[in-house]
Order: structure tokens, then sequence, then C-alpha cells
């Protein structure tokens, strides 16, 4: 995951917006995995492969409300490439469960094809907040 996230780290092409900085000043003591998956979707957004919900000071969901794929073979052929080869899918929303977000109504077929949002997992609660209110944010 590390090497991933250094790889991710060098071609995420904005790094003026006010919202990621602080999503990766934030996940600067979470796993490298989680890490990933942020950057992964900062990428995305840009790209316009998907559509955030907004986003918030929450770390448990990496700073996003959620978000709606607008491109689902696009998306899913960037998340593939943070796998090694082979992972199963419940791998994949897997990660993203512990990344704090998940398929509205725990429908990941649909939204993996863009029908309904992957939204802040709010059974997170109590542990994650726990958590992240040891971490600081420093400014820049």
């Amino acid at each position: 995951w590390a090497a991933t996230q250094q790889r991710l780290y060098r071609v995420r092409p904005d790094r003026d917006n006010k919202h990621f900085v602080w999503q990766l000043e934030a996940a600067q003591h979470v796993k490298p995995q989680r890490r990933c998956i942020l950057v992964c979707l900062q990428c995305a957004y840009i790209q316009g492969t998907i559509e955030p919900l907004g986003f918030s000071t929450d770390r448990a969901s990496l700073g996003w409300e959620g978000f709606v794929i607008r491109h689902p073979e696009q998306f899913k052929s960037e998340v593939d490439h943070l796998l090694p080869d082979g992972c199963a899918e419940h791998s994949v929303n897997n990660m993203f469960r512990r990344a704090g977000l998940v398929a509205e109504g725990g429908q990941w077929d649909e939204a993996w094809r863009g029908l309904v949002p992957f939204v802040k997992n709010k059974s997170l609660g109590k542990v994650n907040k726990m958590r992240s209110s040891e971490l600081r944010v420093t400014s820049t």
C-alpha cells in the first residue's frame, strides 16, 4: 500500500483544492490503504468520474459525505489498479467500508453501476470518532 500511495501522490493533479489539502492532512495518521482510497477519490473527482455528495470535516469518512459514480467502467478500472490481481469483489467493498464509505442501502452492485450513491458509513460512529479525536490537523 505504501508504494501505491507514493505513486498516487505523484500523479495527484490538484494540490490547491482546500478540501483535498485538509483531507490529506487529516489522513496523515490513517493506514496507507485508506489514504490510497482518498487520493483515488480525489483523482476520480477531478477527472469527472465521480460526483461528490459534499465534503465534510468528518475524518471517519475521509472528509467525504459520499459520491455517485458517473463513469462506472472508468472508476472501477482506477480502483482495480490499487489492488493486486484477482482481488475479490467483496474485498473491494470492504476496502471502501473501512474507508468510511458504503453503498447506500447495502446495494453494492447498483452503487458500482452508478445507480445509487456511496454514502458515509454512519455505523462507524463512536469507534472512528474516538480515533479521529486524537488527530491534529496542521495548517500549511
